[in-house]
């Protein structure tokens, strides 16, 4: 069996091609390619040939067709449409449709389709949107003032733009600080003729001062934002990019180290920079010193970093050129911008880069010299220190002074109160201090004049810095402790009697033969002894105890002429102030006539004394057997105090007379004292005939001395 089929035959129906640039004739490997951003044109036509091609459109043909495609294509009925459509109409067989992207596009496809036609290659791919890549070659910061601020940048672009960023963000001095926007349609933003690359002018500068950047170096300060075309449908692209700083360093303090006087030549300052410096840069003619108005290049003699950490901070020894005199307070400094100064990046001083005002970095005052003086108020010297006069190089603020005393090993007076410091009248740089009882160790008496001090002074306002000075002695021996008159034996009515004086400090020289003045305090005058060995090279050192000293001296005579004729116990003794005493040490003469006093001490006074008997044997009668004690020896018997006593004895050793102690004192006026005896026992009766022993005792006060003697009586 068969089957009968029919086949009609008709005209072919028209249907639609999508055309990229092929046009021509369709090719399905043409690619639609741009920049996201980018209007792209597509058209569509209706044929029904069989081999399409542009011209092979069937003109009659108007309908709707609606447009699709990949996420991300946007379609426009023309270039300059701001709003997209998926709904186009064709007119005489034709359709002009615009592709854009928001984003990138890769081998995108658009779908084409219409009511009652068929699509020849719906969809078609090959579609490509690509970003422009935005690649920053260089950039770099600039100030164009001298006062350190950010306020330019330039920036080099790999591959000329196609339009202005969109905009442009800068940060200084870190990656995320000091933030800036420009607008790519700001006049402050400018493109140049070669379209690679842009100058940014801030209307708004970056902070003063500022001269380097904190960023790390591989951190980007910029990014350039950017939409193709401008198209605001399209997301921004960001680009970070690094900028070069380029920006000189800036003086920003400046000290010169007191120099006492100030003048030409040398000085020390201390200089900080807004940065750190090339440290083999600050050499030679490198800053500029602005006195007066006049500025005059100075040369930077050597350099040392005074941070371990960074090299902003120097301490520079400088020279001015002859005459101009060196830096002082007030003056100004900058950085000489044709010298070598350069920042760490190579970046020279702006040529108008702004000086600062130099102030004074001071030193500490100098001790010039200083004295200590034992003088009260009253003019009294007494061997104890009152006070100690410092004069400095420049003045001082007492306030600002701690000031210590060092007088050996345990005598010191450390941080002395501000109340025992005055100014000697009105000259700021002479002080006087009030040591009197500070020195806890020197002795009982407090009393010493000789030795240097040492004198420490902190300030402050300057700390980690002391002076110290010699204190020099400026005190005058003073006699000390108590002074002794040793009377001598008389020899034919003569004696040699010899002083001993204790000073504070050894002698240097004595300028008379009458160093001393005595008081006698009985009869309350002042009296004088003539020394034989007043010579600095005839005194006679005895004693030394510590820096004490005790001299012999030889009396010659005592000068009587005030009703005084021998030194007694209680007088005092004290230097005479015309006498030109000088101590050893310093050779200060002890001028002072209220100097220290000291009580007298008169040892015992020597003497030689017998027993006299006249009438021996003795026969008893009404007159006495004289016992005579007699005094020799000595010239000085008025100042002999004796008293005797005494026993007799018979030859068994009975005790048959006696003189009883306290019963017989010496008469001042004569040598000699009788006892008297006349030949009877305690009960009164006449002794026997026979030998008899007398037994004598002498007190004088010290010590007690005796003599016997025999003696006879005949009945």
């Amino acid at each position: 069996y068969y089957d009968t089929a029919y086949m009609t035959v008709g005209k072919r129906a028209e249907y639609l091609v999508t055309f990229y640039s092929d046009t021509n004739a369709y090719n399905a490997s043409t690619k639609l390619s741009g920049e996201v951003g980018d209007r792209l044109l597509v058209t569509i036509i209706a044929t029904k040939a069989g081999t399409p091609t542009i011209d092979s459109i069937s003109t009659g043909i108007s309908t709707t067709i609606s447009v699709s495609g990949t996420s991300g294509l946007v379609f426009y009925d023309s270039y300059t449409s701001t709003t997209s459509t998926t709904s186009f109409t064709m007119v005489n067989g034709r359709a002009s449709v615009w592709v854009s992207s928001s984003d990138t596009i890769n081998n995108g496809k658009i779908y084409v389709a219409a009511s009652e036609y068929s699509s020849y290659n719906s969809p078609r791919d090959q579609i490509y949107f690509t970003r422009p890549a935005v690649s920053v070659d260089s950039a770099f910061y600039y100030s164009r003032t001298g006062f350190g601020m950010v306020d330019s940048v330039d920036i080099y672009y790999a591959v000329k733009l196609g339009m202005i960023p969109d905009s442009i963000t800068l940060f200084w001095p870190g990656s995320d600080t000091g933030k800036r926007v420009i607008s790519g349609t700001s006049a402050e933003m400018t493109l140049a003729a070669d379209s690679s690359h842009i100058t940014i002018v801030l209307a708004n500068p970056f902070a003063t001062e500022i001269t380097v950047s904190t960023a790390p170096v591989s951190s980007k300060q910029g990014i350039s934002y950017d939409r193709p075309n401008n198209n605001p449908g399209v997301q921004e692209t960001s680009s970070p990019f690094a900028i070069t700083d380029r920006v000189g360093p800036l003086v920003m303090t400046a000290q010169v180290l007191e120099r006492i006087p100030a003048g030409t030549g040398t000085d020390t300052m201390y200089v900080s920079f807004s940065e750190d410096i090339k440290a083999s840069s600050l050499v030679g003619n490198s800053l500029i010193l602005i006195k007066n108005g006049v500025s005059t290049t100075i040369s930077i003699l050597a350099a040392t970093a005074t941070s371990t950490t960074s090299t902003s901070s120097f301490k520079l020894t400088v020279s001015t050129p002859t005459p101009v005199f060196g830096p002082v307070a007030g003056d100004s400094l900058r950085i000489e911008p044709a010298g070598p100064i350069t920042d760490a990046l190579g970046n020279s001083a702006h040529l108008l880069n702004r000086p600062v005002i130099i102030t004074v970095k001071p030193i500490p005052a100098a001790i010039n010299s200083g004295y200590y003086v034992d003088n009260d108020p009253s003019g009294k010297a007494d061997g104890v220190v009152d006070s100690v006069v410092i004069k400095f190089n420049k003045s001082i603020s007492i306030g600002d002074a701690i000031i210590s005393l060092d007088w050996g090993s345990i005598n010191k007076a450390d941080s002395i109160a501000q109340t025992k410091i005055n100014y000697v009248g009105t000259d700021s740089s002479l002080i006087e201090i009030y040591v009197r009882g500070l020195f806890k160790n020197i002795g009982a008496d407090s009393v010493k004049t000789s030795g240097d001090m040492t004198a420490t002074v902190v300030y402050k306002s300057i700390p980690n810095e002391f002076v110290q000075g010699s204190i020099t002695d400026s005190a005058a021996a003073v006699a000390v402790d108590s002074a002794i008159y040793s009377p001598g034996k008389a020899v034919n009515g003569t004696s040699v009697d010899s002083l001993y004086v204790t000073f504070s400090e050894a002698l240097g020289s004595i300028g008379q033969t009458s160093p001393f003045e005595l008081l006698c305090t009985k009869l309350q005058v002042n009296y004088t002894l003539n020394l034989s060995n007043t010579g600095i090279s005839s005194l006679v050192k005895t004693k030394s105890d510590g820096e004490k000293c005790t001299y012999k001296f030889i009396v010659d005579a005592v000068d009587t002429t005030t009703g005084v004729k021998y030194p007694a116990n209680g007088d005092s003794l004290w230097i005479n102030s015309t006498a030109r005493v000088a101590d050893n040490a310093a050779g200060k003469v002890q001028s002072a006539g209220n100097n220290r006093r000291v009580p007298l001490h008169v040892n015992p006074i020597p003497f030689d004394w017998n027993i006299l008997i006249d009438k021996n044997p003795y026969i008893p009668s009404n007159d006495s057997m004289q016992i005579k004690i007699v005094i020799t020896g000595t010239k000085m018997l008025e100042k002999v105090n004796l008293s005797a006593w005494g026993k007799i004895y018979d030859v068994l050793g009975n005790c048959i007379y006696e003189w009883k102690k306290g019963g017989h004192i010496f008469d001042k006026q004569g040598t000699e004292l009788d006892l008297g005896w006349k030949g009877r026992n305690t009960q009164g009766r006449l002794v026997g005939s026979g030998v008899y022993s007398v037994d004598i005792s002498i007190d004088n006060g010290t010590n007690v001395t005796n003599q016997r003697k025999r003696i006879g009586v005949k009945r």
